[in-house]
C-alpha cells in the first residue's frame, strides 16, 4: 500500500473519530455540563479568536502549499521565517485589536456582556490556532496529513472533552475553564425587618448580624466584583437602593453551616430560590 493510501485511511479514521467526540461534546456534554450563559460565552470566544486567524496568517498557510514542494535546501528555514511571519501578523492584529478595543466591547455589551472580560482569551486562541494551521500546512506539504488531521479532529476535541467533564465534575470552575466568570448570581427576598424575621433567617445570621437595615434583596457577586482591599467582611460589601450585596469568597469563608462549595453552586442557587419561595 502506496504511503499517499495510508495517510488516506488515517486521516478518513481521525476524520470520522472526531466527528463521533463532535457528536457527543455538542449535542450531550456541552449542554448538560455547561448553562445557556457559559455555553454562548465558551463558544463566541472560540469563533471570535478563530474569526481573526485568516487576518493573522498574512496567508503564509496557502504560500507554504504553493512554495514548499519548490524548495531543494533550507526547508527548516523556511518554516522558521514561516512561524516568525506569523507571529507578526499575530502581532499586528493584536495592535488593532486593542486600538478598537472599546469598540468590540461595544458590541457584546448589550447582549452578551459576559464575553467582554475573556477578549484575552479569544487572543490566545487566535495565537495557538494560527501557530497550528502553519504547521498544517507544513505537514501536507510532506504528504503528512494524517498527523494534523488527528491533532485537529480528535485531540483538540479530546481535550476540550475532558476540560468541560472536570468542570461537571467539581474539580475546576468555570473561572479555571475561561479565566474569569461570575459563577452563579442569586437572590434571597426578605421583606421584613430582621429582628422579626430570625427565625426565618437563621442560616444567614453570618451575613445579616453586621447590619440594621431593611434590605428587600440580598445579591451575592463574585469576588472579583467587590473591593478586595477591605480587611473586614462587613466593609467590602455594600448597601446601595435598598440591596444588600455579598462578597461570594468571603461568604464561603465565613458561613460553616451549608459547606458550599463551587461545584454546587446549582445548589445553591436552588437553595436560595426554595427560600425566597418560603417568605412569600
Amino acid at each position: 500500500m502506496s504511503k499517499l493510501a495510508k495517510q488516506s485511511i488515517q486521516t478518513t479514521i481521525f476524520s470520522y473519530v472526531g466527528v463521533v467526540l463532535g457528536y457527543l461534546n455538542v449535542l450531550w456534554l456541552y449542554p448538560y455540563a455547561l448553562d445557556a450563559t457559559e455555553l454562548g460565552t465558551f463558544r463566541t470566544i472560540q469563533d471570535l479568536g478563530l474569526l481573526l486567524v485568516p487576518f493573522a496568517q498574512l496567508g503564509i498557510g496557502h504560500g507554504i502549499t504553493r512554495f514548499f514542494p519548490q524548495l531543494e535546501n533550507q526547508k527548516s528555514a523556511f518554516l522558521s521565517y514561516s512561524l516568525a511571519f506569523s507571529v507578526l501578523g499575530f502581532l499586528m492584529v493584536t495592535v488593532v485589536f486593542f486600538g478598537f478595543k472599546d469598540q468590540i466591547i461595544g458590541l457584546f455589551a448589550s447582549n452578551s456582556p459576559e464575553v467582554i472580560n475573556f477578549l484575552g482569551v479569544a487572543l490566545l486562541v487566535t495565537l495557538f490556532a494560527l501557530l497550528g494551521s502553519v504547521l498544517d500546512a507544513y505537514s501536507r506539504s510532506y504528504l503528512k496529513v494524517a498527523i494534523p488531521t488527528f491533532f485537529r479532529e480528535v485531540f483538540l476535541r479530546f481535550l476540550t472533552s475532558v476540560l468541560v467533564a472536570m468542570y461537571l465534575m467539581g474539580w475546576i470552575d468555570f473561572e479555571d475553564k475561561c479565566m474569569n466568570k461570575i459563577i452563579f448570581l442569586c437572590q434571597c427576598a426578605c421583606g421584613k425587618e430582621y429582628e422579626s424575621k430570625q427565625h426565618d433567617t437563621k442560616r444567614f445570621q453570618n451575613y445579616y448580624r453586621f447590619y440594621k437595615t431593611k434590605p428587600q434583596h440580598t445579591i451575592f457577586l463574585p469576588y472579583s466584583l467587590i473591593n478586595t482591599n477591605a480587611n473586614k467582611f462587613y466593609h467590602s460589601d455594600l448597601i446601595e437602593n435598598e440591596y444588600l450585596v455579598f462578597e461570594r469568597k468571603r461568604i464561603l469563608e465565613y458561613h460553616n453551616d451549608l459547606n458550599f462549595i463551587n461545584s454546587e453552586s446549582f445548589k445553591i442557587v436552588e437553595k436560595f430560590i426554595n427560600y425566597h419561595n418560603g417568605l412569600n
